[in-house]
C-alpha cells in the first residue's frame, strides 16, 4: 500500500486537540461554576434587577469566603491539637528519662 501524506495533517491534529482541551475546560467550569464569573462589573449595574442580583451574588461570595475560612481554621485547630498532644508526649518521655537518670 502506498502511504499518502496529507498536507496540514499535523496542523489539523493539533487544532482538534486544542478544541477538545478547550471543550474539556468548559465542561469543568460548568460542573463547578465559579461565582466570580457571574459578578457584574461596576459600570454594568445600571438597572435595579442587576443591582439586586449583584447583592445576592456578593452575599454568596461572602458566605463562600467565610466557609473557606472556617475550613482552614478547623484544619489549623486540629493541627495545633495534634502538635500539642505530641509535645505533651515528648515532655512526659523526657520527664521519665530525667527520673531514670537521677
Amino acid at each position: 500500500m502506498q502511504q499518502r501524506e496529507i498536507k496540514g495533517m499535523e496542523e489539523i491534529y493539533w487544532s482538534v486537540k486544542y478544541t477538545l482541551n478547550t471543550l474539556d475546560e468548559i465542561k469543568k467550569r460548568l460542573d463547578h461554576p465559579n461565582i466570580w464569573d457571574l459578578i457584574f462589573d461596576a459600570y454594568d449595574l445600571y438597572t435595579d434587577p442587576r443591582k439586586r442580583m449583584q447583592i445576592e451574588l456578593l452575599r454568596e461570595v461572602i458566605f463562600e469566603l467565610k466557609r473557606d475560612y472556617n475550613k482552614e481554621f478547623e484544619s489549623l485547630e486540629k493541627f495545633k491539637e495534634d502538635s500539642l498532644f505530641t509535645i505533651k508526649e515528648k515532655n512526659e518521655a523526657i520527664k521519665e528519662l530525667l527520673l531514670n537518670l537521677k
